[in-house]
């Protein structure tokens, strides 16, 4: 399993454990949106040490793969955090479809990985 992929899966794990939220990251014992979610496992990974929005490229990968890979790594990283912060926040929005939002984004990161 990539680096990528086991991060979504931590960020999955995370929302099915402490708990899914709207408008606003959340603290680390959660409740978390889903970028919010992604930011903490990022913070926990790294030793609580984390104070800005800096993620590895395996981790910046991961959150690209949730919006689609119509992102260029570098150039479009936090325009691709603020829609999928949109797209959380949504009105309608729900638990179920978050997480099937990640298990997509799992998918096509293993389908990328095996091409």
């Amino acid at each position: 399993m990539s680096e990528a992929v086991a991060f979504l899966e931590r960020v999955k794990s995370r929302l099915l454990s402490t708990g899914w939220r709207k408008y606003g990251l959340g603290n680390p014992e959660g409740p978390n949106c889903l970028v919010g979610a992604a930011y903490w496992e990022t913070w926990l990974l790294h030793g609580n040490t984390y104070s800005s929005w800096t993620y590895s490229a395996n981790e910046r990968w991961a959150l690209i793969a949730l919006w689609g890979f119509d992102y260029k790594l570098d150039d479009t990283f936090y325009s691709a955090l603020e829609k999928l912060t949109n797209w959380n926040d949504e009105e309608h929005r729900t638990f179920n479809e978050v997480i099937a939002r990640i298990d997509d984004a799992i998918v096509r990161l293993k389908e990328e990985e095996a091409a």
